[in-house]
């Protein structure tokens, strides 16, 4: 393997992280989106310590796992449903 190609994976293996058995990539250096995220997917704003989260989180200890894993934005699908968490 090139000297090029193992940086670009490592550089690629820096930028993704797995939560909750869910894969993450970070996109443009700003938001961690989910794998399974789909661009056209309907989104639910979701901003931390509001009460909107706080019961979010109370029915789904797995999405405060991922909340709690990254300080910033964070876009995950979990059932069927896409959540931006800022």
């Amino acid at each position: 393997m090139s000297e090029a190609k193992r940086k670009e994976r490592e550089a690629e293996a820096e930028e993704t992280r797995t939560i909750a058995g869910r894969r993450f990539r970070r996109q443009g250096g700003g938001a961690w989106v989910d794998t399974a995220y789909q661009p056209a997917q309907a989104t639910v704003n979701v901003r931390r310590g509001s009460e909107q989260f706080r019961a979010l989180v109370a029915d789904t200890p797995e999405l405060r796992s991922i909340a709690n894993a990254f300080s910033g934005e964070v876009i995950v699908v979990w059932q069927g449903r896409a959540y931006r968490i800022r």
